[in-house]
């Protein structure tokens, strides 16, 4: 009878301790918990934050009162280029180079030439002359300077200038009244564009040039020519077949912008 008693007696406490166990609440330490949470919250916005830090439009004003726009691509590097474009264009015929050469630590400042896209005035009423003083598009040089200023208070003094056919020309001219500039890429460029001419800057500047520009383009064609014997310092040419013009061979031509990149780092 003891026994039985007693055999009754253990089988109800583990009645009670599974009970017990049953009802217990699970707790999530704080550290899973708060882990738990951060799963749940969406990542997007954060990436879009950094997006916003690195590139960004900004409001120039040159030395003869005009209001340019830009976008700025911010480097890592103490490196600099300004990017100009083509006539009839804007800055956005630049942002998948622009993004690469960010990429690469550059910082980077795509301009509205004056006239163009969100910049003050219209290029269609711009006087057109040979005669330099009364040429309205000898003025974009203004706008460069503007930039190159913007990026030596953000970063390094802009070493880097890139042009396209007409953008080419004043990146050219640019370069030779300002020692401080180390390579320039024309893709396209043409001796004489809307009176923009380049045969004098060719032998005004020193540093190393990098000519782009297609067999079937004639203007680049005869460029290409004259200007290579002018050239004071080093100077290479990459030539691609076909009709390809300005920024539309970064289209056409796939590998465009690592030989361009490629180049400036050598």
């Amino acid at each position: 009878m003891i026994i039985v008693i007693a055999l009754l007696a253990v089988s109800i406490a583990g009645c009670n301790d599974r009970k017990t166990d049953e009802s217990r609440p699970v707790v999530i330490p704080a550290q899973a918990a708060e882990t738990a949470k951060t799963a749940d919250a969406p990542a997007a916005p954060v990436a879009e934050q950094k997006a916003e830090k690195t590139v960004e439009e900004i409001d120039l004003k040159t030395k003869d009162g005009v209001s340019i726009k830009g976008t700025y691509y911010k480097g890592t590097t103490s490196k600099g280029a300004v990017l100009l474009h083509m006539l009839g264009s804007d800055r956005s015929s630049w942002k998948g180079f622009a993004q690469d050469l960010q990429g690469k630590g550059y910082h980077v400042v795509a301009i509205d030439f004056r006239g163009h896209g969100d910049s003050q005035g219209d290029w269609r009423d711009f006087k057109e002359s040979e005669f330099e003083e009364r040429n309205d598009f000898i003025d974009m040089e203004n706008d460069v300077e503007a930039a190159a200023a913007f990026i030596k208070k953000n970063a390094a003094w802009p070493k880097t200038i890139i042009g396209a056919s007409i953008g080419a020309n004043i990146a050219l001219r640019y370069a030779g009244n300002t020692p401080e500039v180390e390579k320039v890429v024309l893709i396209s460029p043409g001796l004489s564009y809307k009176g923009v001419r380049t045969s004098e800057a060719a032998m005004t500047y020193r540093g190393q040039v990098l000519m782009v520009g297609s067999s079937g383009d004639a203007p680049y064609v005869e460029a290409n020519e004259k200007l290579n014997r002018r050239f004071v310092g080093k100077h290479r040419t990459f030539e691609y077949s076909g009709n390809g013009h300005g920024t539309d061979l970064f289209r056409l031509e796939s590998g465009l912008s690592a030989r361009i990149t490629g180049w400036l780092d050598g």
